[in-house]
Parts: C-alpha cells; sequence; structure tokens
C-alpha cells in the first residue's frame, strides 16, 4: 500500500513537472503584474488607457523575467506563454515610444508649422514615434498569432469588436507623424537622411 502511494505521488509530481505552461497561465501572471503597475491589458491603447510612464520599465522587467523563467521550462512547453508575453513586452515598448514621442510636444512635429532650427526635434519625434509604431505593429502581430495558431484564446481575448483595446492603437497617425516630418525637413529644411 505505501509503495502504491509512494508511486502515485511520483506520477503526480511528474505530471505537474511536466505540464505545459500556455497563454492562459501567462495571462494570468500579466494580471498579477497589471494589478501591482495599474496596467490594463485587454483595455491600453496608444493615445488612450496606458501603463503609467514611471511603471513601464519595472513592469518590462518582470516581464523579461517572467519569459526567461519560461524559456528555461522549455519553449515546447510554454511556446503560447511566451508568445502572450512578448505581446505584452511590445505593447509596453510601443507605449513608452509614445510617451517620448508625445513628451517632446508640438516641437516634436510639424502639424503645427516648424521652424528648421527644429530639426533635432523633429528627428526625434520621428524616431520616437516610428519605434511606437513598429513595437504597436509588432505587439498585434504577436497577438494574431496567439489568437490564429490558439483559435481556443479567442473566447479570452476576443476578435473582431470584443478585441483587446490595443488593435485600435493610432497606428495611422503615427505614419502619418512620421512621414510629414520626413517631407518637411528634407523639402524645407534640405535635411537628407545620412
Amino acid at each position: 500500500m505505501k509503495k502504491t502511494i509512494f508511486i502515485l505521488l511520483i506520477l503526480v509530481i511528474f505530471l505537474v513537472g511536466c505540464a505545459k505552461k500556455d497563454y492562459n497561465f501567462a495571462y494570468q501572471e500579466i494580471k498579477k503584474l497589471d494589478i501591482k503597475y495599474s496596467g490594463d491589458f485587454k483595455n491600453e491603447m496608444l493615445n488612450g488607457t496606458m501603463l503609467g510612464f514611471d511603471n513601464l520599465s519595472l513592469m518590462r522587467d518582470d516581464l523579461t523575467k517572467l519569459r526567461k523563467d519560461l524559456v528555461k521550462e522549455g519553449v515546447n512547453k510554454t511556446k503560447s506563454a511566451i508568445l502572450l508575453v512578448d505581446v505584452r513586452l511590445n505593447m509596453l515598448e510601443s507605449e513608452k515610444f509614445w510617451y517620448l514621442g508625445y513628451n517632446l510636444g508640438l516641437e516634436g512635429v510639424t502639424f503645427d508649422g516648424f521652424k528648421c532650427s527644429e530639426v533635432p526635434e523633429l528627428l526625434l519625434g520621428r524616431s520616437y514615434f516610428n519605434e511606437s509604431f513598429n513595437y504597436g505593429q509588432k505587439a498585434m502581430n504577436l497577438m494574431d498569432s496567439v489568437l490564429v495558431v490558439y483559435p481556443e484564446s479567442r473566447a479570452l481575448f476576443g476578435v473582431d469588436k470584443d478585441k483587446i483595446k490595443f488593435y485600435d492603437s493610432p497606428l495611422g497617425y503615427l505614419n502619418a507623424i512620421i512621414e510629414t516630418n520626413t517631407i518637411a525637413i528634407e523639402r524645407y529644411c534640405s535635411y537628407k537622411n545620412p
């Protein structure tokens, strides 16, 4: 009897140790971090509800540690969890660069008019908004991968009008800033990219 209980106990420990950590696990961990840092994975979007700037690097550090732990357990057992953590990491990076570009104010964009003496700020604004655009697009592409490869995840994360709000981020606006800054400084200030 004791031998049977011992074998069952070893089997349970083995099964728990071999259990896959999937996107559900990662989402629960992300929700804990959202509570800790006042974030909202499902409702954040650029130029809307975003994680506070001071918490971005703190949460990124915790997510990076989570990602490393998942990779140590084996990519085959944690693939969907890693994908979801990568979605969140890219969302945070996109938000960080949005804040940096936005904090330049009107000197970082050409919409209000500009002076050629503002070229350094316009280049910086273009760079920040370009990074925000790239990370935002990557976050959406990775989220698409989660939803396509793991169709059962759609019940948790939603699709169509119920999808996470980050899909509503104004990436077109970012693209317009990038293009108008580039055209303006090249055409009116004779600036050429090195």
